[in-house]
């Protein structure tokens, strides 16, 4: 199967931003440091007042979380955040299943975020599709336990564009389809023919009518996928 649909995760499928659930829950459970959540409120804040851009914010979230679980075990860490996204599965976008049943039947899922693994994995889950589906960020592991390090950074647009290709090589761009939310997932949504924009920002409303990208409102999103397939797109 050549045929690709790439999704990014929170505010395209998940209505919110996970990380900071997630942090919360791992504090909860005490598996993360507690003063992590205050720094990661301090990021989130000086992004919104534009004292930081986005990319730069979610590398210092990431490194913030990754400290907070130094020498955490990592199965605990996944089974802890599988659970908080069981108990948060409403947050799905009502689209989110049935378009995602839709398509797995011709395409190969692949869930891009700039979300840690632990995360990816419990998004897949949640979603039906192989854990193995995800492009994620990965914090270091080394003998079953958190390092407190990032060993690898999708922060930026390039670095997920970077990883996406590595992972699936060459594919059926004209049949593929790609989801996004925010100006961070131009790259992706540039790499298909089919480009979704859900719950477009600002910005990246400007982007896709440049680009002639489709920007369906929520309610919309599953016919468009039927249409699409139906008019031999997909």
């Amino acid at each position: 199967m050549n045929k690709r649909a790439f999704f990014d995760f929170d505010q395209t499928l998940y209505d919110g931003l996970s990380y900071f659930g997630v942090l919360e829950h791992h504090v909860q459970q005490g598996l993360a440091d507690p003063n992590a959540s205050a720094a990661a409120k301090d990021v989130l804040a000086a992004f919104k007042a534009g004292a930081v851009g986005y990319e730069p914010a979610m590398v210092q979230l990431l490194d913030i979380h990754a400290r907070s679980l130094t020498g955490a075990s990592a199965r605990e860490v996944q089974a802890t955040t599988d659970a908080f996204f069981e108990s948060n599965a409403d947050a799905l976008y009502d689209y989110a299943l049935p378009v995602i049943d839709n398509l797995e039947q011709t395409h190969q899922i692949t869930l891009v975020t700039g979300e840690p693994q632990c995360i990816g994995a419990a998004a897949c889950k949640l979603l039906g599709v192989p854990v193995d589906s995800c492009i994620s960020s990965q914090y270091e592991i080394s003998e079953g336990r958190y390092t407190g390090r990032v060993a690898t950074y999708l922060a930026y647009a390039s670095q997920k564009q970077a990883a996406i290709a590595e992972l699936v090589g060459d594919f059926d761009a004209n049949h593929s389809i790609a989801f996004g939310d925010s100006v961070g997932d131009c790259d992706m949504l540039a790499m298909v023919k089919n480009a979704v924009c859900v719950n477009a920002s600002p910005g990246l409303q400007v982007v896709a009518r440049q680009n002639n990208w489709h920007i369906p409102r929520s309610d919309q999103v599953v016919s468009l996928v039927q249409s699409l397939r139906s008019e031999g797109c997909l």
